[in-house]
């Protein structure tokens, strides 16, 4: 008897162990089951679009509809818009398509994190404006996503006027102030961003890096700046996107006499 008592000690804890988990599977069905019925039947009103929409078209009311869901359901919809912030939306212009019966989300009509420029820049890189000579630039061959070369007209030795390429390669994001976000529309189309004629500036991308250097060297250009448009077979790399190291001595300090785009 005595070598058959662990053997009954472990079978009764054995059986204590299956009873446990039985009544823990129970209190959490039973959990479960409460929750859901506190959450059915509490709805929630949320915004649809009432048709297919591209980027840059207003809203109207015609435009979205309301469409009550269920709470259980709200989480996990995303930043979905609600009904309260109906005026929010109206008369909004989209910054991305939606498509018909697509719950609206604030992502359409306002800027999410990572959604704008700052989001499309590439790693280590900043946005820098050029200023530019409307009677000089390039018109509309030029396009965002271009690459180009930047020149002025500099004198390094403090003696003689000469025009260099500032810096190789660099890419141009927006042109007279106007970007291309990249979207596409509710078919699936990249919606274009028009480059104007004739412009005054350009955005372009730098190394972070080189920037101020950049911003140094073009402070001491004796009239506009100019640029060139580099093939679209250019390969840019690291040690491309450097500037000109004639220029170097100009790249550590800044003029404050500087002759702007007229």
């Amino acid at each position: 008897m005595a070598e058959q008592a662990p053997a009954i000690q472990s079978k009764r804890l054995l059986v204590v162990a299956v009873i446990l988990a039985a009544v823990v599977v129970v209190i959490y069905n039973v959990h479960v089951s409460a929750v859901r019925t506190a959450g059915r039947g509490k709805m929630i009103d949320l915004l649809q679009f009432s048709r297919d929409m591209d980027p840059d078209e207003t809203v109207t009311k015609k435009d979205v509809h309301v469409v009550p869901v269920d709470k259980l359901h709200y989480g996990a919809l995303g930043n979905v818009v609600t009904r309260k912030d109906f005026d929010l939306v109206v008369g909004s212009v989209l910054n991305q398509a939606g498509k018909k019966n697509e719950f609206v989300k604030y992502g359409h009509v306002t800027a999410e994190q990572g959604s704008g420029a700052s989001g499309r820049l590439e790693k280590g890189m900043v946005a820098v404006p050029i200023e530019l000579d409307p009677r000089n630039a390039l018109g509309d061959i030029l396009q965002i996503h271009d690459r180009v070369n930047i020149l002025a007209i500099l004198s390094p030795d403090k003696r003689k006027l000469k025009t260099y390429r500032v810096i190789e390669g660099v890419r141009i994001i927006a042109v007279g102030g106007r970007g291309q976000a990249g979207r596409t529309t509710a078919r699936g189309k990249v919606a274009s961003s028009r480059v104007p004629r004739t412009y005054r500036s350009v955005t372009v991308q730098v190394p972070k890096g080189i920037s101020l250097g950049l911003q140094n060297v073009l402070s001491h250009r004796a009239g506009s700046t100019t640029l060139e448009l580099c093939s679209s077979s250019l390969v840019v790399n690291d040690e491309t996107l450097k500037i000109n190291k004639d220029l170097a001595e100009l790249a550590e300090t800044a003029s404050v006499h500087v002759e702007g785009p007229r």
